[in-house]
């Protein structure tokens, strides 16, 4: 009977705790830091633009993140971090606490370009992070004031005494690459001045401190629609069908093509369902008609590739940038 009793009184306590356990829920099995279910997010989520405002990164990211709330149900909070051509911000996010809540848009540059041109820069390699999507890619121009006396392209290849300054968004960018390779090239006397982002290296080309300057499409079309700014050309294979006056490099002689892919990460070991919860969102978001419209009116174009395809890309263009340096001597700073 005492045996019988015991077995008895196991059995109720079992089911006691059974019933405590569904009644608490969490109470049995905690959440582990890091970790996510399938509640995430359950708080708003923090996009780093590891650079200054106003280039870009930056107005890509802002317009997104409010595409990204309705899917993901919660806040996106975009935060300038910027420094070594963007490698201060996607460290910081990179080796934070892998749970989601942080993510950074990083450019294809940081893998590609700076490793070739920055020996003291932070060094980040593509494994150090998870790639949630690709996003877009973007092709630069050169760009003078309006009251620069260069009207063309042609006008400034005239004119290769001059004793030039040009201003871009940090050595180790696809600002500083392009016309890097384009003066060394052309045989200039050209100094180049660095800025902490495009929107810094604009301001001093709007406030002639610099002569020449270079920017992604999007962060200019409204300074050369207002006459403030002029384009002489640009660092692409083939000239745009959206500008189609505007001649390449390529067509001066000048094998320069350099963009600028952007792109999403989060910390290495983010949990498979938080990664998940995220690119499904970004896939919403890029679906929307404001998304389009943006990307329409600033002369952005779609490059939503998975991680490994992705990476394959910027190796890719990092193998060619390296020879294209290595042929002109350009060493790093």
């Amino acid at each position: 009977m005492d045996n019988l009793l015991s077995r008895r009184d196991i059995m109720r306590a079992g089911l006691g705790l059974g019933a405590a356990a569904f009644v608490t829920g969490c109470s049995v099995k905690k959440e582990e830091p890091g970790q996510a279910g399938t509640s995430f997010p359950t708080r708003s989520i923090e996009w780093v633009v590891p650079f200054a405002p106003g280039g870009s990164t930056d107005l890509i990211a802002r317009q997104m993140a409010r595409s990204l709330e309705k899917p993901l149900k919660q806040p996106v909070v975009v935060a300038n971090r910027d420094g070594a051509a963007g490698a201060v911000g996607t460290k910081d996010v990179i080796t934070s606490t892998p749970d989601g809540y942080r993510m950074v848009f990083s450019p294809s540059s940081l893998f590609a370009i700076t490793p070739h041109l920055q020996q003291s820069a932070t060094k980040i390699s593509l494994d150090e992070l998870r790639i949630i999507t690709g996003l877009t890619v973007e092709n630069i121009c050169l760009l003078v004031h309006k009251d620069s006396k260069y009207k063309t392209i042609d006008d400034l290849l005239n004119d290769k005494g001059a004793k030039l300054t040009y201003g871009h968004s940090g050595v180790g960018t696809g600002l500083y690459l392009s016309q890097t390779l384009f003066f060394k090239s052309a045989g200039f006397n050209a100094t180049d001045v660095p800025f902490g982002g495009t929107g810094p290296s604009l301001t001093a080309l709007l406030g002639k401190q610099v002569d020449i300057g270079a920017s992604h499409l999007a962060e200019t079309h409204r300074q050369v629609a207002a006459g403030e700014l002029r384009r002489l050309a640009m660092f692409t294979e083939q000239r745009s069908p959206l500008l189609p006056d505007l001649p390449t490099m390529k067509e001066k002689g000048f094998n320069i093509v350099v963009d600028q892919m952007r792109f999403v990460a989060v910390p290495p070991k983010v949990p498979d369902d938080v990664a998940g919860v995220l690119a499904n969102a970004f896939k919403e978001a890029v679906k929307t008609p404001e998304h389009e419209k943006f990307l329409k009116d600033n002369y952005i174009e779609r490059r939503e590739l998975p991680g490994p395809e992705l990476t394959k890309q910027i190796q890719a263009d990092g193998d060619r940038y390296k020879q294209a340096l290595a042929a002109l001597g350009i060493a790093s700073k």
